[in-house]
């Protein structure tokens, strides 16, 4: 703890992979065995568990960026969208996290809704798809919830799983037949995202800062190019963002 508090003022994150598979067994404190994670769930933590982390950051003096569960769990009961998308993101365990958080003093300060979206197809099985137009729906879902459970917490943009030697990851390792779909999500999940929650301002939706746009080492689609390996050809990349 001294060690880490030496960082301080800094983010303790809680995420990856895992974090799209995680039950939150909230009434749990003892120390014994995590009950079965339910169906559609692989993790299991409890609220033992949440507390002891929320001890470490505030001695510490971090705060958490927490990335909460958008998997197939948090979708159980949602039938799926009409632009192929995987069911609504449910707010139900989130709801009960930001309580909890909130009466036991874990310092959570920013909530970030699952984990590299465009690589769900590649990490869940069965493969889980969400266009960025559903996702940024599931992002008004968490607003509103966060509004009213934890106003003074931050939500995040997505992270995405991008390597940037090689290119976006489900490009290379899914099946062609899921590649076939997945470049159009892969490579532009962001700046659909961007676009998406541009036009969603006008009713009240939360926004997300626009990816790609007004950024000098981009052209305007927000794509540059990236030599292919041993001398290939190149292939569009997404760059970055205006701050």
């Amino acid at each position: 703890r001294r060690l880490c508090g030496a960082l301080s003022p800094a983010y303790l994150r809680v995420g990856g992979t895992e974090a799209d598979r995680v039950y939150y067994a909230l009434e749990q404190r003892g120390s014994q065995p995590p009950p079965p994670a339910p169906a559609g769930y692989g993790t299991v933590v409890t609220g033992g568990q949440l507390i002891a982390m929320g001890e470490f950051a505030r001695e510490a003096g971090l705060e958490i960026s927490l990335t909460l569960n958008a998997g197939w769990g948090s979708r159980a009961g949602s039938a799926p969208r009409p632009d192929g998308s995987a069911g609504a993101w449910r707010p139900d365990q989130a709801v009960e996290l930001m309580r909890f958080a909130e009466e036991h003093s874990i310092p959570i300060s920013v909530y970030e809704l699952g984990n590299e979206p465009n690589a769900w197809p590649l990490f869940h099985s069965p493969p889980l798809f969400v266009t960025p137009e559903s996702y940024t729906a599931d992002l008004a879902a968490l607003a509103a919830v966060r509004d009213v459970e934890a106003p003074a917490a931050r939500l995040s943009g997505p992270g995405t799983a991008f390597w940037p030697a090689i290119g976006e990851v489900p490009t290379l390792l899914l099946p062609s037949l899921l590649r076939r779909r997945l470049p159009r999500l892969a490579f532009s999940f962001l700046p659909r995202l961007a676009a998406a929650s541009a036009a969603a301002e006008a009713g009240g939706a939360p926004t997300a800062r626009s990816v790609g746009s007004g950024c000098p080492c981009a052209p305007s689609d927000g794509f540059g190019r990236l030599p292919g390996r041993g001398g290939s050809s190149s292939r569009p990349v997404l760059l970055c963002g205006s701050p």
